[in-house]
C-alpha cells in the first residue's frame, strides 16, 4: 500500500470519528440545524427537508459550474452542449457524445480549486473521449496538478460515502 493511500484511509478513519454527522460543502465541514428555509450561513446550513435541500444543492452547484465552464471553455477553446447536475453516486462527471457534460451532485462537497479540476478533466473529454496519454497532455497543460486534484477526490470519495447526511440526500 503506498503512502498516500495510507494517509487518505488514516483521514478517513479520523474524519469517521469527528464529522460523519456533519455536511461537507465546498471543503468545509458544517453542522446542520432544522429550518424554515435552506440556507448556507457562517459554520451551520439551515435545511427545510432534505428533499428541498438536495434541489438548492444542486441550483447552487449549477450555477458554479456554468461560471467555470464558461471561463475555463473560452481558455481551452472548446465548446459544451448542455449542462446536467445528476445524483450519480459513483462518478464525478461525464461528457456524452452530444457534447452534453453530467456532473455528480456530490461535487458541491469539494473545495473550489479541485471542482477546477474536474471542469477541465471534463472539458478536456470533448476532445479525447477516452484517457489515453494525450487526454492527460491536456489536462495538465490547464490543471499541472492533476494528479494530486485525483488524490484530493478519492479522499473525499470516502468521506461522502461515510457521511450520515449524504447517505439521506441519496436515498432521494
Amino acid at each position: 500500500m503506498n503512502k498516500s493511500i495510507r494517509n487518505i484511509l488514516y483521514l478517513v478513519n479520523k474524519y469517521n470519528k469527528n464529522h460523519s454527522k456533519k455536511f461537507i460543502y465546498k471543503g468545509m465541514f458544517f453542522d446542520l440545524k432544522h429550518s424554515n428555509k435552506n440556507k448556507i450561513d457562517t459554520g451551520y446550513i439551515y435545511i427545510k427537508n432534505y428533499k428541498s435541500f438536495k434541489k438548492y444543492l444542486k441550483d447552487i452547484l449549477k450555477k458554479d459550474i456554468i461560471y467555470k465552464l464558461n471561463y475555463w471553455s473560452k481558455i481551452m477553446n472548446l465548446e459544451y452542449s448542455k449542462v446536467y447536475i445528476r445524483s450519480s453516486k459513483y462518478v464525478w462527471g461525464s461528457c456524452s457524445s452530444k457534447r452534453n457534460l453530467n456532473f455528480s451532485i456530490r461535487l458541491i462537497s469539494i473545495p473550489d480549486n479541485i471542482l477546477d479540476y474536474i471542469i477541465i478533466h471534463e472539458l478536456s473529454h470533448l476532445l479525447y473521449f477516452n484517457h489515453n496519454k494525450k487526454f492527460w497532455n491536456h489536462v495538465s497543460k490547464y490543471y499541472p496538478n492533476y494528479k494530486r486534484a485525483r488524490d484530493i477526490l478519492i479522499i473525499y470519495q470516502f468521506l461522502i460515502f461515510k457521511n450520515k447526511i449524504w447517505n439521506n440526500i441519496f436515498r432521494i
